[in-house]
């Protein structure tokens, strides 16, 4: 017993089966005989055949799910990569331990700060590189809205920002990049709509219509400023691509519509945490008349004669909503208003204003421009008919002959008296 490591009732028992099996009575019971849990061979095949087809790039978490989803295959993780390391199959990640960082404490509510940002990357996996635009909110790293688009754009966040509200209200903050989308490169020079507003900065076509909605706009310096976003970012790159191949998007527009219907909520399910406190810090949305000219890219224009204004080589009118042209002073000053639909609206005097084209005026060509028109192409000389009366006049006098030889000498000689003696 003291050399086996077992005790004297175990060599008692073991004894006494040798007398009635013999020598295999020392074998385990278990021997040669597959758990009840073991994973099938024909299943193991059909794992790494998925790993190296449809599901290649995939995460072996990330794979877990699909082959849950698709193909109603539950195994755990760590089964998966059992599996594929018995097949010397690579792994798309391994196991890193955790690197030591100053974090920033969350924020307590929901909807108190956005993340928004927009990562290039061959999201169709067709070789294009395309801007996946995104928000996501700080306390419950819940992802609020995805967008894409052909690259990084005020369009892109301008959806983003029309998802989050219509579906959650006004976030309280946003904090962005420097991208010039947010902050505008000519930061010394101030327009006279923003000093009547009190900013401090010029302000971006997408910062105005934060300001319109009051939402406080921070700038972050470094991308570890916006480290939730920068991590969603790692997440949805090795995820998004593979989900939309599954799912056969290969246009931006499939591709957004899947974003909205399906994965942004079942990517929450699966990331989303709890915010510290209950209760929400988004203020009720505009209606959507009003959210369609805040979301929206807005230009000053003057007044013309005519109460005409110009816009992209066009001439607009402003109707009223009773069919009326409103009149317009020389240099009134206008906003023309272009919604994401491509509508163009006007505002004047806080009321808004359908444009029409204006009817085409006769412009006068000014002096010193006509002889720009006049082309240097020479014109063609007139050769007058045969019939013409300029044939027809009388021939030159003869020379030869009595009467016209008299008549020659006669002028002649009275030419003669009139004419110097001493010509100098």
């Amino acid at each position: 017993a003291i050399s086996l490591n077992l005790s004297k009732r175990q060599i008692f028992r073991l004894k006494g089966k040798m007398k009635t099996q013999g020598i295999s009575a020392l074998v385990h019971g278990n021997r040669e005989r597959k758990p009840a849990h073991t994973i099938p061979d024909d299943l193991r095949n059909l794992i790494r055949q998925k790993a190296k087809d449809d599901y290649r790039g995939t995460s072996c978490a990330h794979m877990t799910e699909l082959l849950l989803e698709h193909d109603g295959i539950s195994v755990s993780s760590k089964s998966v990569i059992r599996i594929l390391k018995s097949a010397d199959m690579p792994l798309r990640h391994k196991h890193k331990s955790p690197s030591k960082h100053r974090s920033r404490p969350r924020k307590d509510l929901f909807g108190q700060m956005v993340q928004v940002d927009a990562s290039p990357y061959d999201w169709l996996s067709d070789g294009r590189m395309l801007s996946l635009h995104g928000a996501i909110d700080d306390a419950t790293s819940r992802v609020l809205s995805l967008w894409l688009c052909e690259h990084e754009c005020g369009m892109g966040y301008f959806k983003v920002l029309e998802q989050v509200i219509k579906q959650h209200g006004v976030p309280a903050s946003l904090l962005s990049d420097r991208h010039t989308i947010f902050v505008s490169p000519n930061s010394s020079r101030m327009s006279v709509q923003d000093e009547l507003m009190g900013v401090d900065e010029p302000l971006t076509q997408f910062g105005h219509s934060l300001s319109l909605l009051g939402i406080n706009h921070s700038r972050a310096r470094s991308p570890q400023s916006k480290g939730r976003m920068e991590r969603l970012w790692g997440t949805l790159q090795t995820r998004l691509p593979v989900e939309l191949s599954l799912n056969r998007c290969i246009s931006i527009d499939q591709a957004n519509l899947f974003l909205a219907d399906t994965f942004v909520d079942r990517h929450n399910q699966r990331f989303a945490v709890e915010a510290n406190s209950a209760g929400s810090a988004f203020s009720p949305a505009p209606d959507d008349r009003s959210l369609e000219l805040i979301l929206a890219w807005r230009h000053q224009r003057k007044a013309s004669s005519g109460s005409v204004i110009s816009f992209e080589g066009n001439h607009f009118q402003l109707l009223s909503s009773s069919g009326r042209i409103e009149p317009l002073r020389t240099k009134d000053h206008v906003t023309v208003v272009k919604t994401l639909s491509g509508d163009l609206k006007a505002v004047f005097n806080d009321q808004t204003f359908n444009l029409i084209l204006a009817p085409q005026r006769t412009t006068r060509i000014p002096a010193s421009k006509a002889s720009e028109m006049i082309t240097d192409t020479p014109r063609k000389p007139f050769i007058p008919a045969s019939d013409h009366p300029w044939r027809k006049y009388p021939k030159p006098l003869e020379i030869q002959g009595g009467k016209n030889r008299s008549i020659i000498n006669r002028i002649l000689a009275v030419s003669d008296e009139f004419l110097p003696k001493n010509p100098i």
